[in-house]
């Protein structure tokens, strides 16, 4: 035990905690950005609040959760205060030469970059995750789960967007309804455009497959929170500030591990490289694709 606690405590031993909580957080961006992208589904967020249920309610998702709030604090702080000390050694004039001399921007700029990523995750987790938990702003919502026809895959439906169908096709209805005109009304653009889930709901009743579900909407919430401009930007300038971190984070965890060899050396590079760009694309990507369209 006592090993463990030296090791830890060592500088030593705290980078190397540095970088195995960098690389596990690594592993949770990936799958928190997977179930990010449900967000962009034409299913009312009937994918994603089923999602945010499951990561909410299942008890080795919770743990999970836990492990990963620790893993964030832990390489947030320890790594601000890694940066201070570092700062202190160079005003100190432990390092003979410049930092600009010996090493990169994004090496001496982590501290910076940390403090960035830290206050977003705070206006993110309060934002979203205190609502879902705590907060009275997300309601909830029934949906209508049916079949496709075609393919016979599940779709979803709330009961929101069924209702302003519904009320277009009454608009529409009323044109036609008193020359009786069915014809007319059935090559109408609006009713053509709600034709298909028409025919997949009344299949799905016929066959006795609907079926309603109630969930929290926290998809309303982002949805509505993707609509100003300001938070938009905050998620872009982030996710901008959390690529640098990964591009000079990712290998620096492989050498601290000990892990990096001359002959691996340009592949983890290459990895390093398409991770810290591709990951932070596709979160800036979802703000963006939802305030657009």
């Amino acid at each position: 035990m006592n090993w463990f606690l030296k090791m830890f405590s060592s500088s030593i031993g705290q980078k190397v905690i540095m970088a195995l909580t960098g690389l596990f957080l690594c592993l949770f961006l990936v799958i928190h950005l997977t179930g990010n992208f449900q967000l962009l589904l034409n299913d009312s967020g009937y994918q994603f609040n089923t999602y945010a249920k499951f990561m909410t309610s299942n008890p080795l998702i919770k743990i999970a959760g836990y492990i990963t709030y620790l893993s964030i604090l832990f390489h947030a702080f320890k790594g601000l205060h890694l940066a201070y000390k570092n700062s202190q050694a160079r005003k100190r004039g432990y390092r003979k030469s410049s930092g600009s001399a010996t090493s990169t921007w994004m090496s001496r700029s982590m501290g910076l970059l940390g403090t960035i990523i830290l206050v977003f995750i705070v206006v993110h987790m309060q934002q979203f995750w205190y609502q879902y938990k705590f907060g009275k702003t997300v309601e909830s919502e029934q949906f209508i789960v049916y079949l496709e026809q075609k393919t016979g895959a599940e779709k979803a439906i709330s009961m929101k967007d069924l209702e302003v169908m519904n009320a277009q096709l009454d608009s529409v209805s009323a044109i036609y309804q008193p020359t009786e005109d069915i014809a007319g009304f059935e090559k109408d653009p609006v009713y053509l455009e709600f034709k298909p889930l028409l025919d997949d709901l009344n299949y799905s009743e016929s066959e006795k497959k609907l079926k309603r579900e109630n969930l929290r909407d926290l998809y309303a919430v982002v949805k509505a929170s993707f609509q100003e401009w300001w938070i938009v930007l905050l998620y872009v300038v982030s996710m901008a500030a959390i690529a640098f971190h990964l591009l000079h984070g990712f290998q620096s965890a492989f050498q601290t591990m000990g892990w990096k060899h001359s002959k691996y050396n340009g592949l983890i590079s290459t990895v390093g490289a398409l991770f810290s760009i591709l990951i932070p694309i596709g979160f800036a990507a979802i703000p963006l694709i939802m305030y657009f369209r």
